[in-house]
């Protein structure tokens, strides 16, 4: 059985799917040639169904979710995203699709150390529409559906603990009511206790039908999901059911594709995701000058602890602080 029979490819798109991948190469420009990451990646996952993708280091899981978050563009094959063919965007578009339609969650949290946990969740709704109050509110119920108490509210981000940070970071993906909630390995940097806790929450969003992707090498972490696909060496070449009827569905291993020439840029390379302050910039195309509070505007944009850097002597010797940015930048 192939791979695509096994998931449900070669059917007509249906308005109940999140997403729908049909034959996705990703192939990389490197000094030794063509290098292919993805070759020919088929699956759909459907409104309010929970989806791990698992796969070792080096299997094409990294890049596979720079795709579905719109960070990156496949070199072949098609993407829809709640029926839009996601090649058909601007720009623009993908940053929007990204701000309201993706809730993301990153393993390193990426949360704003001298924001608030109010403040931080507030942060996707900067460019919307929607007013100050209506923020503060829509925060406050996002923290409070991921199980974070109302006297954390006011806490900077780093007071607070990993599990915390993390259900945070949860509550800062669901203030848009996205279409797509998409985790990369967020358990990864937590312990044991603590990674239970934060999958506790992702069970809860499962009941609550929230449609929820998950990239992970953790096979106790995938059999959280519904669903869990198996990706090695940029094929699809398994996929187990397990809610919603049927077992594990074994399938032939496609395929490798022949190298495609691609003008495009090696923007990341297969499991090496973009920086993780990058990464948050993609997501959030965030202009910290849109906050309401200029002393606030300040913080974020120098949202650093020169500390954290190298004793290098090529480093600045004088960095700007917290102050000076309030009077001198907007």
């Amino acid at each position: 059985m192939s791979v695509g029979k096994a998931i449900g490819l070669g059917e007509e798109p249906t308005m109940s799917r999140v997403i729908e991948i049909t034959g996705l190469h990703r192939i990389y420009e490197t000094a030794a040639g063509p290098t292919p990451a993805l070759r020919g990646v088929s699956f759909y996952v459907d409104k309010a169904e929970f989806v791990a993708i698992m796969g070792p280091s080096g299997s094409g899981k990294s890049t596979l979710m720079n795709i579905l978050g719109c960070l990156d563009r496949p070199t072949l094959g098609r993407y829809l995203f709640a029926g839009t063919d996601v090649a058909s965007l601007s720009d623009n578009q993908l940053a929007d699709l990204r701000a309201t339609q993706i809730g993301f969650v990153f393993q390193n949290f990426n949360l704003l150390s001298r924001a608030t946990v109010l403040r931080n969740v507030m942060l996707p709704l900067v460019y919307t529409a929607c007013p100050h109050a209506e923020r503060e509110q829509r925060a406050r119920t996002a923290l409070r559906a991921v199980g974070i108490e109302e006297e954390y509210f006011e806490h900077k981000s780093n007071e607070i603990s990993g599990g915390q940070m993390q259900r945070v970071a949860i509550a800062r993906a669901l203030v848009n009511n996205p279409e797509l909630i998409l985790a990369d390995e967020p358990t990864g940097n937590l312990d044991s206790a603590t990674g239970e806790m934060v999958l506790n929450t992702f069970e809860v969003l499962r009941r609550q039908h929230r449609t929820i992707v998950l990239i992970t090498h953790n096979e106790e972490v995938a059999s959280r999901a519904d669903r869990i696909l198996y990706i090695k060496d940029g094929l699809l070449v398994n996929e187990e059911r397990l809610r919603g009827g049927g077992g594990a569905r074994v399938a032939e291993p496609m395929e490798a594709a022949e190298p495609v020439e691609s003008d495009e840029p090696a923007e990341f390379a297969d499991e090496t995701a973009a920086p993780a302050d990058e990464t948050a910039d993609l997501a959030y195309d965030f202009d910290p000058a849109d906050l309401d509070d200029p002393a606030e505007t300040a913080e974020l944009a120098y949202d650093f602890d020169p500390a954290e850097l190298d004793d290098d002597p090529t480093e600045p010797a004088d960095l700007p602080d917290e102050g000076s940015a309030a009077d001198g930048h907007s």
